[in-house]
């Protein structure tokens, strides 16, 4: 009797110990779980926002810099036995680098009509397109009132002939037109009212070898500006 109560109390040792130790074992994995940091879904939206974000943000980005414009230009000139009457359209676009500066492309369409003598000596007209693609710098300086700089190159055409000035004809009776191109500077002033615009600009390219007028007039609207 008193072996097999010897017997028990060593098995109840062993058990106990055994259990000790699974337990001992068991805590740190346990312990090891709950460090392990916790991981957010892909799909999660991150709170802070980047730069790229906050630039194309309308609220104060990119979209936010630009201004929109569609000018027109309206010329007249005549000298001698020629005239020409000139009405254009140009669309732009702006980007409001700092302060009052701002930049952008401009495209430009005008059409001319050109009044003269032909080679018979017979009053005549012909029709003129030309356009032209560039750049402008603009600075606002005084409420409404803003300088403008441009370069483009324009495409012109022209009476055709071996006489400058005289409206060559074909043997159909046609005036003949060619095509040159060239690049113009422009400098002056405009004002604006935030909705219409109106400019005169002086352009260094004109020579004195033409009939055309250097001093340019635009007007037109503008959104943002």
């Amino acid at each position: 009797m008193n072996k097999i109560i010897k017997i028990s109390y060593v098995a109840l040792a062993l058990v106990c110990m055994t259990i000790q130790t699974a337990s001992a074992q068991i805590k740190p994995s346990a312990k090891k779980k709950t460090d392990e940091p916790t991981t957010t879904s892909p799909s999660s939206p991150s709170k802070k926002s980047t730069k790229t974000d906050d630039y194309f943000d309308e609220k104060g980005g990119f979209k936010h810099r630009l201004w929109y414009g569609a000018g027109g230009a309206l010329n007249f000139n005549s000298s001698g036995d020629y005239s020409l009457f000139t009405i254009g359209l140009s669309p732009m676009i702006g980007y409001k680098i700092i302060g009052g500066l701002s930049a952008g492309p401009r495209l430009g369409f005008t059409y001319t009509n050109y009044k003269g003598y032909n080679t018979a000596r017979k009053i005549s007209s012909v029709g003129l397109i030309n356009y032209s693609v560039g750049a402008f710098v603009r600075y606002k300086a005084f409420q409404q009132f803003f300088a403008h700089a441009e370069y483009d190159y324009e495409s012109i055409q022209y009476p055709g002939g071996s006489t400058y000035g005289i409206i060559t004809l074909d043997p159909s009776g046609k005036a003949i037109k060619e095509r040159s191109g060239r690049n113009n500077k422009y400098l002056g002033i405009g004002y604006s009212t935030g909705l219409y615009e109106v400019m005169a600009l002086y352009n260094f390219s004109v020579t004195d070898k033409t009939i055309e007028s250097p001093i340019n007039f635009r007007a037109g609207l503008t959104y943002n500006f």
